[in-house]
């Protein structure tokens, strides 16, 4: 049963990747839909087709930000399972010790890769106009970038500044990071006292986001940790979880269509001048309450969870972070390039669109799984060399490590 429900985090995380990659494209090829996430005046669909997207269920498809909502959920579970099993705090140091090096290498590369593409004029952000894509492309890869840029950015920019010029999506590195620290030093003070636990990373939640609902980004590690000692209960209320699933959906889904007018209507806290207004961005609080009522309830379904386990899901959740770090300069280098070349054999716009986007997924999956042979299995290896050494220099026995917690 637990390799099952492992199974459909997994697959989880790999629909979750292929929504980003494929919101990314939508977002560059048919920009009316990133209207629903940033409106703009006076924008409208270019066809029936696009029209028909905007509507839910299809929106899921592209919603890429509420996706990223779920990757920091499933983070805050994934990376404390260990802690909850054991009740040992050497787990969350060792966990602390190798999230750094879990994450900058393959950014690392990623970085490289896309400096590679700009190197040799792969990329075409700036033949953005000609083949009619959204208007901000051609501000993306301007350059110039330098050999030093690519380690800079790579290796500190982007897990600890969120410098991301080669890599935009990269930014939420950043969060991953210190998400994952915060709970982690959280877990450790207070894991056994869930009233100073909560208190305490709610304060560094708003600290963290500025007193912005970008506090929900953090607050989003904390429940899903919490799902933890939640998920045997889960599990017994499989409709309840079903439930939750399905709610989840509409939160993850939601943007700014009229279809979600409802949802619009409920007012949400402010907390100014302590804290966030969330009425500020209600789609990030709703994407983000969606995406924990989403991985609460899939923990909890044997069924949704076998959905999830299928091979497919499963495949695209082992390269899941080799997705998410390589699809962007893929996007503007194949994608862009597929699109002018099918033009210029006079297909039109939206076709040649139709054919970029089969090419550009293709491209996105075998560079994925290349990547993670060749980048993302050594990384994950050598921080589990890492946090293993730390684990053996650890106190030896338990019951001290507990008092340090406690």
């Amino acid at each position: 049963m637990k390799k099952q429900k492992d199974n459909s985090l997994e697959g989880l995380r790999g629909i979750a990747s292929l929504v980003v990659v494929i919101g990314h494209f939508i977002f560059v090829f048919l920009p009316y839909l990133a209207t629903l996430y940033y409106p703009a005046a006076g924008a409208a669909p270019r066809n029936r087709f696009e029209a028909v997207l905007a509507y839910p269920p299809f929106s899921l498809l592209f919603s890429a930000e509420a996706a990223v909502c779920v990757f920091f959920v499933m983070s805050g579970y994934v990376l404390t399972t260990k802690y909850f099993s054991t009740g040992d705090v050497a787990a969350v140091q060792s966990a602390a010790a190798k999230r750094y090096v879990r994450l900058a290498l393959p950014s690392f590369a990623s970085v490289a890769l896309a400096w590679c593409l700009w190197r040799t004029g792969a990329i075409q952000t700036q033949q953005a106009g000609a083949i009619g894509v959204a208007g901000w492309v051609p501000s993306w890869y301007v350059g110039p970038f330098s050999v030093l840029s690519v380690f800079v950015d790579g290796l500190i920019g982007a897990p600890l500044f969120s410098r991301t010029a080669l890599n935009p999506p990269l930014w939420t590195i950043q969060v991953e990071l210190i998400g994952s620290i915060l709970l982690f030093s959280m877990m450790a003070l207070f894991g056994r006292r869930p009233l100073l636990l909560a208190a305490w990373f709610l304060f560094f939640s708003i600290v963290l986001g500025f007193q912005k609902p970008n506090a929900m980004f953090y607050l989003s590690f904390l429940v899903g940790a919490l799902l933890n000692p939640a998920r045997d209960w889960l599990r017994r209320h499989e409709a309840l979880s079903v439930v939750m699933v399905a709610l989840g959906l509409v939160g993850v889904a939601y943007n700014e269509f009229h279809a979600f007018a409802a949802l619009r209507s409920v007012p949400l806290p402010n907390w100014t001048p302590l804290g966030p207004d969330f009425n500020e961005n209600p789609r990030l609080v709703w994407n983000s309450i969606g995406a924990m009522l989403l991985v609460g309830g899939t923990l909890g379904s044997r069924h949704v969870g076998a959905v999830f386990a299928a091979r497919v899901p499963v495949f695209l959740g082992k390269i899941s972070f080799s997705m998410y770090v390589v699809h962007m300069p893929l996007l503007m280098s194949v994608g862009l390039r597929a699109s002018a070349v099918f033009q210029s054999f006079g297909i039109s716009y939206a076709n040649s669109a139709a054919l970029a986007f089969v090419v550009y997924v293709a491209a996105v999956i075998l560079v994925s799984a290349v990547f993670y042979r060749l980048v993302d299995a050594p990384s994950m290896r050598l921080a589990d060399r890492v946090g293993a050494r730390l684990w053996r220099a650890a106190p030896a026995k338990v019951e001290e490590r507990q008092a340090i917690s406690g």
